[in-house]
């Protein structure tokens, strides 16, 4: 049986499926108990090796500052949760986030997110846990199963102890890893909360130089906030600015993502999309992620596995010599726009498949698919006629 993510089911919810009947004997039978929201992004699915945004699971976004973490946050939350009808909570611990940004990056639809401001430590776990507590019982107590997106921005946050020390000295001192430890008893409790609901965390850190004793190589980069949540994280991604194009017309930050560590499959594949803050037929009042164009940079690119594609008829996507558009002798089509590659692709459901075991991507159930089953992430398929089933 493939190793699994370590909070994945919790023994009460095995035991419960075993009286069901239910035996947990392969992955394939762990899929058909998680599931999230659809990516829609080729990229995105090949980034994490899932068709979907995997609910009860932390996810940590690292990287240099300004290098374009906290947009991808706010995105995600927007896309996988805002808009299709869940919830969103963002905790600055840095008071940089402003409503004018939510908006120009969520959209008409950022007023529904949930900004919470605070440079203390303790307070941003307390938000956590109140956000944790109310989606949980709604949850299981209620059978109302609405998702949750908690972003927290960032890790690096100050405990309140450092602040009143800093108060009374007037300065900051070493902590020992306050804080560090702090993290470290409390992102346990969180993964058991997360465990089997319908929420995922995802973490901005910050990551900093760091010289190794004895090392002839230089300095190395190491995300901060000690080893907690490296250790009860399911994803880590690292975000890096690769370049820009700043004129009258244009304003691009090109971003390379890399995952660093993946529980459900292999590290290290990289994506490259890009942020637009602005440009010719763009609303100024938009800064867009657009993933597409990582889409494009997959499909034409040299990690793309073109020969096989080409091999099992699945597809062969190239630049057309006409800006802008593509063609693909296998589909059939020839100077489009990249729109209708991705059409083509996603509207035929076995070529589609077929892409996505080529590339390692598990096909994990979506929301849609969870809710019609009537599944109310308590560790099974239970029907409405079982809600008030005991546990034992």
């Amino acid at each position: 049986m493939a190793k699994l993510q370590k909070a994945t089911l919790s023994a009460q919810q095995i035991k419960k499926l075993e009286k069901q009947g239910i035996k947990l004997t392969s992955l394939a039978d762990i899929i058909k108990l998680q599931g999230g929201p659809e990516l829609g992004f080729l990229s995105l699915e090949y980034l994490l090796c899932s068709n979907v945004m995997l609910l009860s699971t932390i996810y940590q976004i690292h990287g240099k500052e300004k290098s374009g973490k906290s947009t991808i946050l706010m995105d995600w939350l927007g896309r996988y949760f805002i808009d299709v009808g869940g919830q969103a909570v963002l905790i600055d611990t840095e008071n940089k986030v402003s409503t004018s940004l939510l908006q120009k990056v969520i959209g008409e639809n950022a007023h529904e997110l949930d900004l919470q401001r605070t440079t203390i430590q303790e307070r941003a776990q307390s938000i956590m846990t109140e956000y944790l507590k109310s989606i949980r019982k709604d949850t299981f107590d209620k059978k109302k199963a609405v998702m949750l997106g908690m972003g927290l921005d960032s890790y690096n946050v100050t405990s309140e102890s450092t602040s009143d020390n800093i108060d009374k000295t007037g300065h900051s001192q070493k902590q020992f890893s306050t804080e560090a430890n702090l993290w470290s008893s409390y992102l346990p409790t969180v993964v058991d909360k997360l465990t089997g609901a319908p929420i995922s965390l995802f973490v901005i850190n910050h990551t900093r130089e760091k010289q190794n004793a004895g090392s002839f190589t230089g300095p190395v980069e190491e995300a901060r906030g000690g080893r907690a949540l490296k250790y009860f994280q399911t994803y880590q991604f690292k975000v890096s600015g690769i370049g820009s194009v700043h004129d009258k017309s244009k304003e691009i930050n090109n971003l390379c993502i890399k995952s660093d560590y993946n529980s459900y499959g292999p590290a290290g594949r990289k994506i490259y999309p890009r942020i637009i803050f602005k440009q010719d037929g763009q609303d100024e009042n938009v800064i867009l992620v657009d993933w597409e164009y990582a889409d494009i940079q997959l499909l034409t690119g040299p990690d793309f596995p073109r020969a096989q594609a080409q091999k099992l008829g699945i597809c062969d996507v190239k630049e057309s010599s006409t800006k802008g558009l593509f063609n693909d002798k296998i589909l059939g089509l020839n100077n489009v726009p990249f729109s209708e590659i991705k059409a083509a692709l996603y509207n035929d459901k076995e070529r589609l498949k077929q892409l996505r075991d080529l590339l390692g991507i598990v096909e994990y159930r979506t929301m849609d698919d969870l809710l019609d089953d009537n599944w109310f992430f308590n560790g099974g398929t239970c029907s409405k006629d079982d809600e008030d089933e005991s546990d034992d």
